[in-house]
């Protein structure tokens, strides 16, 4: 998969393949696709393996990230998102290779280049993780 347009990062570390703008600026639904290829299934818990959680909120970031590209044009996207806090997150189940992501992400409040963001990660209608995470944005020069 190419570059998403409202994330910045490579597909190598794109936790993108689906992205539905529920309300521009304010709500997004993305969906991951897990295949058991990913390099991390291999060693987090050989034989048994699961996503590891850092890399749901990851997920969770990038969907948060493409809440704020949903409202610009793509050649005014932001160069990067980063993660400046995690306010809280929490694991319901455990997800597995071959499952489907289905993360949305609403904007709570705009603080210009930072914004707060609550999060629902589902597998099959059931949630799996949520939490709230800070977003920080650095505009292209």
């Amino acid at each position: 998969m190419n570059r998403h347009p409202y994330t910045p990062h490579g597909p190598g570390f794109q936790f993108i393949d689906h992205l539905t703008i529920l309300e521009p600026g304010k709500k997004v639904k993305t969906k991951k696709w897990l295949d058991p290829q990913l390099s991390f299934f291999k060693d987090h818990f050989p034989g048994e393996p699961l996503m590891p959680a850092v890399l749901m909120i990851e997920a969770a970031a990038q969907a948060a990230g493409a809440v704020w590209g949903s409202m610009l044009d793509e050649s005014a996207a932001p160069e990067r998102y980063i993660v400046a806090r995690i306010l809280q997150f929490s694991f319901k189940e455990p997800v597995y290779p071959n499952q489907t992501l289905e993360i949305e992400a609403t904007l709570d409040r705009n603080f210009g280049t930072l914004g707060q963001f609550s999060v629902q990660i589902f597998v099959a209608n059931e949630i799996v993780a949520q939490g709230v995470v800070v977003m920080s944005r650095v505009l292209k020069q």
